[in-house]
């Protein structure tokens, strides 16, 4: 038995930009490109493959932050069960950080500030180095996990997503401060921007160090097992 596959071109994108994917209710996919302009904005493929722009813009989180026309930028997004986004948006003013951890509803297009670049510097040990870090965004279960990183340190910060949707204040946890090999005594794991961290339905939170064709799981005190 042979099967015919249809090949369909349904949204360009920017050569040679990280591209943000995430799935919401319905059947529709998000897509954003990591991009420095005033142009960065969420689009949305319905389940029929036709796409269409959101409301969700770089500069609108600027604004939300009372920044107007500041450059913040979409750098990391994933969604949740109920089909909100979570989003984490960084950039820089001569005197404000942008560095900020959203909630969007996309049903009633309404734009929740989860944390600002001062709780996030302070919960993720990070400080006002914060605005180096470049970031990933994933759903391990009921939890969604903020993984922030440079060249000095790697954060990585646990949120509930029952307490992101639950429109109250939310923990943002930081169960262990450095990832480590599995006996838990050697230097620190430096995380790279070759390195994938993914979650798994049962809660688990992984790490697939591409160059080394390696997969690990990350233990509740952040040792690789």
């Amino acid at each position: 038995m042979s099967l015919g596959v249809t090949l369909q071109s349904v949204l360009y994108l920017r050569a040679n930009c990280r591209t943000l994917l995430a799935a919401g209710a319905g059947g529709v996919t998000y897509v954003a490109q990591v991009v420095d302009d005033a142009q960065q904005r969420v689009r949305l493929i319905d389940n029929a493959g036709a796409p269409r722009d959101t409301p969700l813009t770089g500069p609108r989180i600027a604004e939300a932050l009372g920044i107007p026309g500041g450059r913040a930028g979409i750098r990391a997004m994933t969604s949740l069960a109920t089909g909100e986004l979570v989003i984490y948006a960084s950039g820089v003013t001569r005197t404000e950080s942008m560095a900020s951890l959203w909630l969007w509803t996309p049903s009633s297009d309404t734009l929740r500030l989860i944390a600002d670049a001062r709780t996030l510097g302070e919960a993720s040990g990070m400080g006002a180095s914060i605005d180096l870090a470049d970031a990933t965004l994933v759903r391990a279960g009921r939890n969604v996990w903020l993984a922030l990183r440079h060249v000095d340190a790697t954060g990585c910060l646990q949120l509930d997503s029952r307490e992101l949707s639950g429109g109250g204040g939310v923990r943002l946890a930081r169960p262990f401060a450095q990832i480590r090999s599995g006996d838990g005594k050697g230097d620190p794991i430096r995380i790279t921007a070759d390195d994938v961290i993914y979650g798994r339905g049962d809660g688990t939170l992984w790490l697939l160090q591409r160059p080394a064709g390696v997969t690990w799981r990350i233990s509740n005190d952040g040792r690789l097992i």
